[in-house]
């Protein structure tokens, strides 16, 4: 029996997280409902960019995770 062999290490892999991800999986149900979601009428901040300092993540995207690592 032959051991297994991993990749070639030099080569190069290409992909997406899209092509990772199962279409039919739960997480993009998640991702389709949220986008959706008025997130103002749920009293979420910083929906607004201020103008000084680093952007915040949009708190739809941290929702996301949220709910991704709770899954």
């Amino acid at each position: 029996m032959d051991f297994v062999e991993g990749q070639d290490r030099e080569q190069m892999f290409i992909s997406s997280i899209e092509q990772m991800v199962d279409p039919e999986a739960f997480v993009r149900i998640i991702d389709a409902f949220i986008d959706v979601l008025p997130l103002e009428q749920f009293d979420f901040k910083n929906l607004e960019l201020n103008e000084q300092g680093r952007p915040p993540l949009h708190p739809g995207v941290l929702l996301k995770g949220h709910l991704f690592a709770s899954e």
